[in-house]
């Protein structure tokens, strides 16, 4: 009984699941080389038009004083914008930015100087670029830092280049071409599920692929189960009738015999996806009763500064 239940289960839950398992692989593979489009810190460095030190005649400090804010930046960076160098400095809730020639705030970015910013990012004029102002993420904005910087304004070229620019920092906020939208396509869309009207949705979105990675691990957890029960290794384990180990002819036969090879890898690579989402509390640095659990606490052990003199009372 406990045997076509397995069967059964196995079978019905392979069903639907084939189609997300058919997404998974091939575009875990393109994915191997070709990632999400994003614009990272080497990418602005390289684009950076080339900073004068001589403009600089504001310190950071009275700059940073200029904002009269009480909590310290968590980051300072100094660049250059719109052919000014400016200090930018991280707070707890978004940035603030000052000009290092004159030590006065940037307040907003007017859609002209957004349009230099992209134009100078691309190499390519701004009078060809198309401009869209954007309220709502789109398939290239979907992950939750595009929300810490919208407003975005997006300036698309016939050569296929994409630029998004953020009216809140003034910076690059995401660049694509036609050859990295295509293989987002082919792999981290399908493989991650970033199907907009789905990703934008966040709760739902992670619900998704927590529970279609969880049930496929437990389908073939169970097919592994399956094929073990089914191969018989010996001739006097066999079922009546069947000349070989495993009861199976065509597709099923070469089903089996590659579940149980295969079988093992697939299922911990199912798993470590749906453990990508974070889905139990106590791998969280927050509890379901609010405290610190013991890995919050033992990162805050590892990070604090290490106490030599503790060390004098152990023997060598």
């Amino acid at each position: 009984m406990l045997k076509r239940f397995v069967i059964f289960t196995h079978r019905w839950l392979g069903v639907p699941l084939c189609l997300v398992f058919l997404l998974w692989f091939p575009s875990g593979i393109v994915m191997m080389y070709w990632g999400f489009p994003s614009v990272t810190a080497g990418d602005r460095l390289k684009r950076s038009p080339v900073l004068d030190p001589t403009t600089i005649v504001v310190p950071p400090e009275d700059a940073y004083a200029k904002l009269e804010l009480e909590e310290p930046p968590r980051q300072t960076t100094v660049n250059s914008f719109n052919g000014r160098p400016v200090y930018r400095f991280r707070l707890a809730h978004g940035e603030a930015v000052v000009y290092a020639d004159t030590g006065e705030e940037r307040i907003d970015v007017s859609s002209e100087v957004m349009g230099r910013v992209a134009a100078a990012w691309s190499g390519q004029p701004l009078s060809e670029a198309t401009v869209e102002s954007l309220d709502e993420v789109d398939q290239w904005t979907l992950q939750g830092v595009f929300r810490d910087l919208s407003p975005l304004s997006k300036f698309s070229w016939p050569d296929g280049q994409q630029v998004y620019v953020s009216a809140e920092t003034g910076e690059i906020a995401q660049y694509t071409t036609k050859t990295s939208r295509f293989w987002a396509y082919l792999g981290a869309i399908p493989h991650w599920m970033y199907f907009t009207p789905l990703r934008k949705h966040g709760p739902q979105w992670n619900a998704v692929v927590t529970w279609s990675s969880g049930i496929g691990t437990i389908a073939v957890c169970l097919g592994i189960v399956a094929g073990i029960w089914m191969y018989s290794p010996a001739r006097i384990y066999r079922y009546e009738g069947v000349p070989s180990s495993i009861p199976y002819r065509g597709y099923k036969r070469w089903h089996m015999i590659f579940g149980l090879i295969f079988g093992i890898g697939a299922a911990t690579w199912t798993f470590s996806g749906m453990l990508s989402m974070d889905p139990f509390p106590l791998s969280r640095n927050e509890p379901p009763g609010g405290g610190p659990d013991a890995g919050a606490l033992l990162q805050r052990a590892v990070r604090a500064p290490l106490d030599v003199a503790a060390f004098a009372s152990f023997p060598p």
